[in-house]
């Protein structure tokens, strides 16, 4: 049944392409400057940015909690490069749902990098569709070195939501990649999330630490540290602590040509408290709630669960498993609480519904707490080996030793 869905969601996005909904013929024939980068100094200038040039901060800006109208809209997206060379962009609400897309920037097609986004806090309700990222809603280029913290919280009474501390929907157009004959995804690499999610969507949440939902997007080398993810309702929820929902397109099968390097997610670290509360379909992970087609390697996790609902694939790494096999991970399981008594579902240490006949590395998980109830698949290890740099030497044999140390500092060092 899914494997339908896949190809109508495929067929879908290249009718969607057909219409203009990535890529407009007016795009392709205007001209961005990537090269002459136009200081910005005050708000003024920021919100004066051409969305055809690129730019560059001097120093930090503060918005003074005005109410901020996103930089970049559907039908006119920043298509320029954001260079804020490590200053800070702080202190910036959101209350409206500004056509669907929301954060600093509402829509992006360029890149951003060496950013900082503080202090935002961003409250919408809405009956439409809503994508809202502390830094952008909807990003189809890459992001680097961007570090956000701030508060989000969506109440939907119609339209998913897509949310994430950093992009609410990240992707790499389709369209582009089948006609350039190469799979050159977009990245989303080196960047650091904290801050709190709360998402009370009627219909279908993608919800996640760092990004709601991604599609054919390269996602590494992140920090999701002490993060809180609370969703009350929704028909479905994917949730993950680094993102919510992924999705490879099999563009195999469209260019039997096209070679595709399915190394997409690995090195990122999280830190996590997830809250679930009431949703009739949940699919969680402590990395991804839905993976598909892509491999998933050396990500740590720590996470703290607490999960309420009518039917659950929970899984410590990934929800649900679709069409490859993944490779090691680690999964800490810090505290949880799930009322299995009331509900349906499956759990596991490593995945909760895998389905891929084989999983060429089980991944390691460990507990603070007693997994005597549940029948979890992996291979246990003990919580005391976790500050030992041996340890990951050990298991994770091509991690460099000042990355490990990272992710001892990162998840187990108060």
């Amino acid at each position: 049944m899914k494997k339908l869905m896949t190809l109508f969601m495929l067929f879908s996005v290249l009718f969607l392409t057909g219409c203009n909904f990535l890529d407009d013929e007016e795009t392709e024939n205007i001209e961005v400057d990537y090269t002459n980068y136009i200081i910005v100094s005050t708000i003024d200038d920021l919100k004066e940015m051409d969305i055809n040039k690129s730019y560059e901060l001097d120093q930090d800006i503060d918005l003074n909690g005005e109410e901020w109208t996103p930089l970049g809209t559907f039908n006119r997206p920043f298509r320029g490069h954001f260079n804020g060379n490590g200053y800070t962009i702080s202190n910036f609400i959101i209350t409206k749902n500004n056509q669907g897309y929301n954060g600093l920037f509402g829509y992006i097609e360029g890149n951003v990098e060496n950013l900082n986004v503080t202090d935002f806090n961003i409250n919408i309700t809405s009956d439409f569709l809503v994508n809202v990222g502390g830094l952008a809603g909807m990003s189809y280029g890459s992001i680097s070195n961007v570090t956000v913290d701030g508060f989000i919280k969506v109440t939907s009474t119609q339209g998913n939501v897509y949310a994430g501390l950093l992009v609410g929907n990240a992707l790499t157009s389709l369209q582009k990649l089948v006609i350039a004959k190469e799979f050159k995804p977009m990245s989303i690499y080196n960047n650091h999330a904290t801050g709190i999610l709360e998402m009370n969507g009627s219909e279908i949440n993608y919800v996640g630490g760092l990004i709601g939902k991604a599609q054919n997007i390269k996602i590494y080398d992140n920090d999701i540290i002490d993060v809180d993810i609370e969703v009350n309702s929704g028909l479905s929820t994917y949730v993950g602590g680094v993102v919510g929902h992924y999705f490879l397109y099999d563009i195999e099968t469209t260019d039997s040509s096209l070679s595709v390097d399915k190394d997409l997610l690995y090195r990122n670290i999280a830190k996590v408290t997830f809250n679930i509360t009431s949703s009739t379909d949940l699919s969680l992970g402590g990395f991804a709630g839905y993976n598909q087609n892509a491999n998933v390697f050396n990500n740590f996790v720590l996470i703290d669960l607490n999960v309420s609902v009518t039917k659950y694939q929970v899984g410590l790494t990934l929800g649900e498993n679709w069409m490859l096999d993944i490779g090691k991970n680690l999964s800490v399981l810090e505290s949880e609480l799930i009322e299995s008594q009331l509900m349906a579902g499956s759990y596991g240490s490593n995945i909760g519904s895998n389905y891929v006949n084989t999983i060429t590395e089980e991944g390691l998980y460990a507990s603070y707490i007693s997994t005597d109830n549940y029948s979890l698949q992996g291979t246990e290890v003990n919580t005391t080996d976790l500050d030992k740099i041996s340890f990951y030497e050990n298991q994770f044999t091509t991690l460099e030793r000042p990355f490990i140390e990272k992710i001892i500092q990162l998840l187990f060092t108060e």
